[in-house]
C-alpha cells in the first residue's frame, strides 16, 4: 500500500505500465491496433497520464520514460516534467493521437479515474451499421447491460459520411467538408479518419455516455441499477459517472470507463470475451434455426436450388440473427450479477493477470515492485 502521496503517484504509474502489459498479453491491445490506457493523477485530478502512444508499442512500455502527461479538459500536453515523465511538445502530437478521449471523459465525469480505448476486430464488427447490439452474455460481463451504445463519429463531421457506399465515398473525395448533415463539431476540411483527435470530438463522445431522455424510464432505471451512475436524476453537468461502462466506436473499436485502473482493465478484457461468446451463440442459433428453413425461399442471389446455387449476396437466415437477437441476460439477472461482481472479483482477476505477466518473462516494468501481488 502507498505510504505517502509520492508513493501513491508512483504506484499509479506502475499500474499504468502493467495495465498495458496485461491487455497486450490478453490480446486486447496490439502493436498494430489503435488504443491505450489512461489514468487520472491521484494527486491532481486535472492531470492524466498515458503511454507515449506513438513511439512505443503496448507490450514494450517499460517505465516513466514511455509515459506522457496531459491536462484534463483541453487535452494539452504538460509543459513541465512531472514524476520524471517527459513532456511532449505540441508540435510532436500526431493526428492519430486520441488522448482527447480521456481528456473529455475525465473532465465531464469527475468520479472516473481510468479510460481504456481498444480496437479488436470483433468489436469493430459489432460497431458496424446493421450489426446486432452487443449485450451481456454472462454474469461477469453484466456491466455491458442490455445493449452497448455505438458512437458514430461520421455524424460529427461537417458532412456526414455515407458508410459502405462507393458512390458516397467517391463523392466525399470531391465534396469533403462541404455543408451537409452532421453535428459539425470539427472544422471544415478535417480528415474523416475516424479518430477522436480533437476536443470537439472528445466532448461529443463524452456526451454520448449520457442516456438520452428519449430512451425511456425503464432504460434509465436499468443504467442506475447497474451502478453506472452515482447521481441518478442529476443534470449532465452534475453527474459524477456516466450511464454506460462501454461505448462502441464505429470504425474505431470501443472505449471502456471505470473509477479505477483495475476495474477498467477487467471491463476491457471481459468486453472482448463477451463479444466472442455472443458471436458463437448467434452462429449456433443460426445453425439450429436453419434446420427448419427452406433455403430455396431465402436465397438472394437468383439461385432457386436448395443450397442457393446462385450464390448471391447472402442467405436471409444470416440476417435473421441481427439486431433483434435476444440471447443475453435479462434485466433482473443483470442487476443481481452486478451486485455480486464488485470488490474481490475484480481484485482476484487483477492479481492473476499481474502474476501471469510477471511469470511470462516477456515484459519489463521498471516500477514493478510498486504493483504488489505475487512474484
Amino acid at each position: 500500500m502507498p505510504k505517502n502521496d509520492a508513493d501513491e503517484l508512483q504506484t499509479t504509474l506502475a499500474k499504468l505500465v502493467v495495465a498495458h502489459h496485461i491487455l497486450h498479453q490478453q490480446g486486447v491491445l496490439s502493436s498494430s491496433s489503435a488504443g491505450g490506457v489512461y489514468v487520472r493523477n491521484p494527486l491532481n485530478h486535472n492531470v492524466f497520464f498515458s503511454s507515449d502512444m506513438v513511439g512505443t508499442a503496448p507490450g514494450l512500455i517499460e517505465g516513466r520514460g514511455d509515459l506522457r502527461g496531459w491536462n484534463v479538459g483541453d487535452g494539452t500536453p504538460l509543459t513541465h516534467p512531472l514524476a520524471n515523465i517527459p513532456t511532449t511538445p505540441a508540435a510532436h502530437i500526431t493526428v492519430t493521437s486520441e488522448h482527447h478521449i480521456a481528456a473529455s471523459l475525465l473532465h465531464k465525469y469527475p468520479s472516473l479515474n481510468s479510460i481504456i480505448h481498444i480496437s479488436p476486430s470483433l468489436l469493430l464488427s459489432f460497431a458496424a451499421p446493421g450489426s446486432p447490439s452487443l449485450r451481456a452474455m454472462y454474469n461477469r460481463a453484466a456491466f455491458l447491460g442490455l445493449s452497448v451504445p455505438v458512437f458514430d463519429i461520421g455524424k460529427r463531421y461537417p458532412k456526414a459520411s455515407t458508410a459502405g457506399s462507393v458512390a458516397g465515398y467517391l463523392g466525399g473525395l470531391v465534396s469533403r467538408g462541404g455543408a451537409g448533415a452532421g453535428d459539425g463539431v470539427v472544422e471544415k476540411g478535417h480528415a474523416h479518419d475516424m479518430c477522436v483527435n480533437t476536443k470537439g470530438l472528445g466532448d461529443a463522445l463524452a456526451e454520448a455516455f449520457v442516456m438520452p431522455a428519449s430512451a425511456g424510464a425503464s432504460a434509465l432505471e436499468m443504467a442506475r441499477s447497474l451502478s453506472l451512475t452515482s447521481t441518478p436524476g442529476k443534470e449532465a453537468s452534475e453527474r459524477q459517472l456516466p450511464d454506460f461502462a462501454v461505448m462502441l466506436l464505429r470504425g474505431n473499436g470501443a472505449v471502456v470507463v471505470a473509477s479505477s485502473i483495475e476495474d477498467a482493465v477487467y471491463r476491457a478484457i471481459l468486453t472482448v470475451e463477451n463479444a466472442m461468446m455472443q458471436k458463437d451463440a448467434m452462429i449456433m442459433h443460426a445453425a439450429m434455426s436453419s434446420r427448419s428453413t427452406d433455403f430455396s425461399l431465402v436465397s438472394k442471389g437468383g439461385g432457386t436450388g436448395q443450397h442457393g446455387e446462385g450464390r448471391g449476396e447472402k442467405m436471409e437466415i444470416v440476417a435473421g440473427i441481427g439486431r433483434e437477437w435476444d440471447g443475453g441476460l435479462a434485466a433482473d439477472e443483470l442487476r443481481d450479477a452486478v451486485a455480486g461482481n464488485k470488490g474481490e472479483v475484480v481484485g482476484k482477476a487483477w492479481r492473476g493477470w499481474v502474476g501471469e505477466v510477471r511469470r511470462s518473462g516477456a515484459y519489463v516494468n521498471e516500477m514493478d515492485e510498486l504493483v504488489g501481488g505475487r512474484r
